[in-house]
């Protein structure tokens, strides 16, 4: 079933760059590098905010990154950063998302009790 799963992924994924390079007309190596950096990005942001618990929350989690993460650009773009300083700004939104885990963590342990 694995191997399955695999294959079918690949198929997608195959299907997918076919139909952009004919629509395109043209293919080039590093056209789908920015997706996945996005995706990527979409998809630590998610499982930080939503979390691992239960298959539903993983199920959404890249939907809710992917929302977040086009927000912070929106907003960015929007408040007059320049595209190239973009990069960082998402960059290090991402990084921060990443420690938002632990924070949380930190905040709700429980106290000691001495003997």
């Amino acid at each position: 079933m694995t191997l399955l799963g695999v294959g079918v992924a690949n198929a997608f994924s195959a299907f997918a760059g076919a139909s952009l390079a004919q629509v395109q007309g043209y293919a080039d190596v590093a056209m789908g590098f920015g997706i996945l950096i996005n995706g990527l990005a979409a998809l630590i942001i998610g499982e930080a905010i939503t979390g691992r618990d239960n298959v539903l929350r993983q199920l959404l989690a890249p939907f809710v990154g992917a929302v977040v993460y086009y927000l912070v650009v929106a907003v960015g773009l929007a408040a007059g950063v320049h595209p190239s300083d973009l990069k960082l700004v998402t960059g290090l939104f991402v990084l921060a998302t990443l420690g938002l885990p632990a924070f949380r963590r930190a905040s709700v342990r429980e106290p000691k009790l001495r003997a």
